[in-house]
């Protein structure tokens, strides 16, 4: 999602039935989600922070949605007001990996660097695979003099995007086993879908597919491991991190 771009009128038209919903009295949890995702996608974060708010009401204050919002906030520049829910999400879900990156962002753009330092060096203990945070650490020690600590961030870092890249070249071979898997998923026979999944390289694709396949067989709690996973390959993709965050609230929004 890049600032204030928007993903076209198809999105924005998304958002005005659930804008109508929610007006008519449609308060549950999901749909002011859906609608909070609508905002944010078509470059709207202070409307879209407003329904966070409620969300969090219908959700008794969630760790899913306080994280939600604190990335929104991040996402906005308002580094200092997206430190309270990450902080509050954090004491629920202290070991939670992708929390841990966006808290660290919100440090760093609040000017906390040693802290900022730390929390990245927490988060990469959870999530290793996590690149974007390994490069935006390294660059902090580079910032802060540790240069022997920083270069050794970054060869990480490098090496780690050379074996996703490879990794997805292999995974671009089996996208026709993946849109079958899709389809299967989509008719309803999840037994087939899980099958056609089988043996495929555990790219985010893939792991989307086998999270919604988890969540339709009633294993939310199954999809939000393999959510977490994807997140991590790749942050900047928000269709897996609604996902992820649907997923938690399907479990009770741990």
């Amino acid at each position: 999602m890049g600032k204030g771009s928007g993903v076209g009128g198809a999105v924005r038209r998304g958002e005005e039935p659930l804008r109508r919903a929610v007006d008519l009295g449609a308060r549950d949890a999901q749909t002011l989600l859906a609608l909070a995702t609508a905002e944010w996608e078509n470059g709207e974060p202070d409307r879209a922070a407003e329904t966070f708010g409620a969300v969090l009401v219908a959700t008794g204050r969630s760790p899913a949605v306080l994280h939600a919002l604190g990335r929104l906030l991040v996402w906005s520049g308002r580094y200092e007001e997206a430190l309270a829910p990450l902080e509050e999400a954090r004491r629920s879900a202290p070991n939670d990996g992708l929390l841990l990156v966006d808290l660290a962002r919100a440090l760093d753009g609040a000017g906390r660097t040693a802290e900022a330092i730390a929390v990245y060096r927490q988060a990469l203990e959870l999530v290793p695979e996590y690149w974007e945070a390994r490069y935006r650490l390294g660059l902090l020690l580079s910032r802060t003099g540790e240069d022997a600590a920083a270069e050794e961030e970054l060869r990480l870092f490098r090496r780690q995007q050379r074996q996703q890249q490879a990794e997805e070249r292999r995974a671009g071979l089996e996208r026709a086993r993946l849109g079958e898997a899709r389809r299967l998923l989509e008719s309803g026979d999840l037994a087939a879908a899980a099958e056609a999944l089988e043996g495929l390289a555990e790219d985010p694709d893939v792991l989307l597919v086998r999270a919604l396949v988890r969540r339709a067989a009633g294993d939310p709690e199954g999809a939000v491991t393999i959510l977490r996973r994807a997140v991590a390959l790749a942050p900047e993709r928000e269709d897996l991190r609604s996902a992820l965050t649907a997923a938690r609230l399907a479990m009770g929004g741990r």
